[in-house]
């Protein structure tokens, strides 16, 4: 049986990277920030997998469903998406936490997933839940590697810094979008969020390589695979030129 957990968005903070060489300018930012150390902490390996029906019907009741590989450890976890944040039985943004195996599906824990999302929305919901979970498959797989900075002061702060390599493939559109991100995770109590935004403010006034990114990563991940329309091609008018001919 897994427990829903706070989200604590607001200790992480996703940046996209605008320069081919972000990584090298963020870790060249400790120059400036001489109240902050910066340490090496090794490699960073992640993986989130995001499932739905074939009619994306969990997403449409606003529900994020997916598994996700961290530090060694597999998750199964519910969220609400972010257009239906606020419909809510809690009071702060909240997500379920479900340990798993590695070869485990949401069929595997399904019981205790109907419960979740039940207990999650304030409101009741029209679908069966049941054929639901049944029913969803892998829509979305993200995966990233990269290297974690630990980053502390001598107030007690602790963040970690996390530069990612990520690979982002949408199973429906079949596309496939690699990309390097930033992570600054706070690796310290709530109470510390005041220095962490003093850290994240800093971070961006040294270093212009990087920029904040205003949605979740879900969100993030959708717009960027979608399908590509191709712009249909402007012919060129001819016809004054051929006035011009017939004239001379």
């Amino acid at each position: 049986m897994g427990k829903f957990v706070s989200k604590l968005s607001a200790g992480t903070t996703r940046y996209d990277t605008i320069t081919p060489h972000a990584f090298k300018k963020v870790i060249e930012t400790q120059k400036y920030l001489k109240t902050y150390t910066f340490v090496p902490e090794g490699r960073y390996t992640s993986s989130y997998t995001y499932f739905d029906t074939p009619e994306n019907l969990l997403k449409r009741a606003g529900v994020l469903l997916y598994k996700s590989f961290e530090y060694g450890k597999h998750y199964i976890k519910l969220e609400k998406t972010s257009n239906f944040a606020k419909i809510s039985k809690f009071t702060e943004e909240q997500i379920y936490v479900q340990k798993a195996g590695p070869k485990d599906t949401p069929q595997d824990h399904a019981y205790f997933l109907i419960e979740a999302i039940t207990t999650m929305f304030a409101t009741q919901f029209n679908i069966d839940l049941e054929n639901v979970i049944k029913a969803v498959v892998p829509k979305m797989i993200i995966t990233s590697k990269g290297n974690t900075i630990k980053v502390f002061s001598g107030t007690g702060f602790k963040c970690n810094l996390i530069l990612e390599n990520c690979v982002y493939h949408n199973l429906e559109t079949k596309r496939k979008v690699k990309k390097e991100e930033v992570i600054a995770r706070l690796d310290s109590p709530t109470s510390f969020l005041p220095e962490y935004k003093k850290f994240n403010d800093e971070l961006t006034k040294f270093c212009k390589d990087i920029m904040i990114m205003p949605e979740s990563r879900y969100d993030h991940s959708q717009n960027i695979t979608k399908i590509l329309v191709k712009q249909p091609k402007v012919k060129k008018d001819t016809s004054k030129k051929r006035d011009s001919i017939i004239e001379g």
